[in-house]
């Protein structure tokens, strides 16, 4: 899969990194329940950036985009996987997710992220089966395994409650790693997650190489900042009004499939969809 920057694109990252190591609390990224400061997002994007909390918020929320119909994926928010590992499956954020007449995810697929090491859980109900993507580790590891069936044990406790009558009951599907490309750091891993979340389609994994990760990270930087519901001025937060004025606004298509992710906490973030 080849990533290509545009000049646009390179002018929205550089001028984001030039506020990194700095305390700017001051929202660049404004959705409607979604937030993030200057300060946090460039240190989250710049070369050797770890992904921080809320910009992984933002990332999701990005990859769910418009709700439409027939859509296959959708991924949960970063806090709902946190209530899923404490076993706090009856709180209001979990539920909402799970209910039927709000997201039908016995069609789509699941994930949610945390901070730390990111990764993807996915249920695939084509193939019948819990899915693991991570960058770094497999199931051989004894926290990814643990951390993994704590999850997933969640995930089908919630399905017998609110999805009694599916066509794929998921009670005994078993867990398996898929292979992906690993990375050879500490600090890539988010992107890893959000770039398996949106393209991983249950048979097809994002081929990303380590050449292509400061590409990826500019991509996403000028996917956030310039999606239709950002509602700040961050032209002017960047001094970029007139720099940018004339220049076409690239579009970004974003695929519709419907992930779950969740991290470990203070260990191994991670992410879990289902197909």
């Amino acid at each position: 899969m080849p990533f290509k920057c545009s000049k646009e694109v390179c002018k929205v990252y550089d001028a984001v990194c030039m506020f990194a190591r700095r305390s700017t609390r001051q929202p660049i990224i404004n959705y409607m329940f979604n937030f993030a400061s200057l300060g946090h997002l460039a240190d989250s994007v710049k070369p050797g950036g770890k992904l921080k909390n809320t910009v992984a918020e933002i990332g999701i929320y990005v990859i769910n985009g418009k709700k439409k119909r027939g859509a296959t994926r959708h991924v949960l928010p970063l806090h709902v996987s946190t209530f899923l590992q404490h076993n706090q499956s009856g709180m209001t954020a979990v539920t909402q997710v799970f209910k039927k007449d709000t997201n039908h995810l016995d069609h789509r697929q699941l994930s949610d992220e945390h901070s730390g090491h990111y990764f993807l859980i996915v249920l695939n109900l084509r193939n019948k089966r819990f899915e693991v993507l991570d960058s770094m580790r497999n199931l051989e590891n004894g926290k990814l395994a643990e951390c993994c069936n704590k999850i997933t044990n969640a995930i089908k406790s919630l399905w017998k409650i609110y999805y009694p009558d599916a066509k794929n009951p998921i009670n005994k599907y078993e867990i398996v790693d898929i292979s992906i490309p690993k990375q050879t750091n500490n600090h890539d891993c988010g992107f890893h997650m959000l770039m398996n979340a949106e393209y991983y389609d249950g048979r097809t994994v994002c081929n990303i190489q380590e050449g292509d990760m400061p590409r990826i990270r500019k991509i996403l930087t000028h996917k956030w900042v310039t999606y239709d519901e950002n509602d700040t001025d961050w032209e002017e937060m960047l001094n970029l009004e007139m720099t940018l004025k004339g220049m076409y606004a690239v579009s970004h298509i974003i695929n519709s499939i419907s992930v779950v992710s969740t991290r470990q906490l203070n260990t191994f973030p991670q992410s879990f969809f289902s197909i």
